[in-house]
């Protein structure tokens, strides 16, 4: 559970299905029951419907107990619904 801010850039195409967001957002949450911060970096493009979408922990943002924290965030358009998976790891003290 947690809690962010998202500064986000869009455009927009006249054909139906292209478009493009960047975006950054940091999170204050808990990961596994530790505390602190970090920063994802958002990357989608609609082109003529084909969706490619990336968002990964930016490097060597991670505060607090979620220092070394790296990963990427996975959406789920299944069920007409968004889920999110958050794949995560951490780094080892030092790297």
């Amino acid at each position: 559970m947690g809690t962010s801010l998202t500064h986000m850039i869009a455009a927009m195409s006249d054909r139906q299905g292209s478009a493009a967001y960047v975006a950054i957002e940091r999170v204050s949450a808990s990961v596994h029951g530790r505390p602190g911060t970090f920063v994802l970096q958002h990357t989608a493009t609609g082109d003529r419907g084909q969706r490619t979408l990336e968002i990964i922990v930016v490097p060597d943002t991670a505060t607090g107990e979620l220092t070394g924290l790296r990963g990427r965030v996975d959406v789920d358009l299944s069920d007409g619904k968004h889920a999110y998976v958050f794949d995560y790891t951490f780094a080892p003290d030092g790297d």
